[in-house]
């Protein structure tokens, strides 16, 4: 049996061998993990999006991944954001470069942050920044390549374990602020995220893009049988599931209050939004003849709190 991953690999249970698969079929399984999207510090990278988003989520998910990149503007918000508790630099600020500030670009710069330019007019800043996502996973770009000096052998050992992390970008994509704004910037979103979800050329990155905002939680699902565990600390019960680009011939679900039955979704039909998920459900299962859009509503307050109580409760018993 295959399964797929959110590292984007397909495992194989019975060889213990990982192999990337190109294309998707029917027969594939999918398994998706909320805890270890939000808790992936050595193989996640972060895509922040210049629209609004809690400044206490994006703090406490900061640390949780691996390479931060601001979408051109974003940068603004990073630095200037009021209600910020912490300095955050990102490694990448990478866009047309047309909305982010000129202090902001040169206090960026002169700490280390790579600040790299595409001007096309035919792609998003989402789109941009997948394309450097990408680009790093294919050449194995060191983000700290430029940092160079004479230092002694411990701070060379830090600096490769450093290396290390960064170059791990087969994993989780997550993108903050992807949805909130101009309906037409989420629906350009949601058509990267089906691209690169349909992408052959994505590399080690085969997988869809995890999309945030205040309020939801998303990400397309392939053709093929998913098994999904939520985080139910953050997700709930509210979900959806939407046809995106095409109809979706045969879709059924398990686990949900209104399951599915090999139904048909379509716009202008059924379309599955204010779903919800069963009370203290583990997992919900998805299988689906077309891609569709799997949302769910989230609350980064109670997220927060749920994990503040869990470190004092370690602390306890230290």
């Amino acid at each position: 049996m295959s399964t797929l991953c959110r590292n984007f690999c397909f495992f194989d249970t019975d060889s213990q061998t990982v192999t990337v698969h190109t294309s998707i079929t029917m027969n594939r399984i999918f398994t998706h993990r909320t805890k270890q999207l939000l808790n992936s510090p050595n193989t996640s990278t972060l895509i922040f999006l210049n629209w609004e988003f809690p400044r206490a989520a994006l703090e406490l998910i900061w640390n949780r991944v691996g390479i931060h990149i601001c979408a051109d503007g974003a940068a603004n918000r990073l630095a200037k954001d009021p209600h910020q508790t912490v300095t955050l630099l990102p490694d990448y600020i990478h866009g047309d470069l047309d909305s982010i500030h000129s202090d902001v670009k040169t206090s960026m710069e002169s700490n280390g942050v790579h600040v790299s330019q595409n001007k096309g007019q035919d792609s998003t800043d989402l789109d941009k920044c997948l394309e450097l996502v990408q680009k790093v996973a294919d050449s194995n770009l060191n983000l700290h390549s430029n940092s160079k000096s004479d230092t002694n052998s411990k701070t060379n050992s830090q600096h490769d374990n450093q290396t290390e992390k960064h170059i791990r970008t087969d994993s989780n994509v997550l993108v903050l602020g992807a949805f909130g704004g101009r309906l037409d910037h989420e629906m350009a979103n949601l058509n990267s995220a089906v691209r690169w979800s349909k992408s052959n050329k994505a590399g080690p990155i085969v997988s869809p893009l995890t999309l945030l905002s205040e309020h939801s939680i998303a990400y397309v699902l392939a053709p093929g049988t998913h098994n999904i565990y939520p985080d139910l600390s953050l997700e709930g019960p509210t979900c959806g599931l939407i046809p995106l680009g095409e109809t979706c011939e045969s879709i059924t679900t398990t686990g949900l209050k209104w399951n599915l039955n090999q139904s048909k979704l379509e716009f202008g039909g059924l379309v599955s939004t204010s779903n919800a998920m069963k009370e203290g459900v583990e997992k919900i299962t998805v299988e689906t003849s077309h891609h569709v859009l799997w949302t769910t509503h989230i609350n980064w307050q109670r997220y927060e709190k749920c994990l503040h109580t869990k470190e004092k409760l370690v602390l306890s018993s230290l």
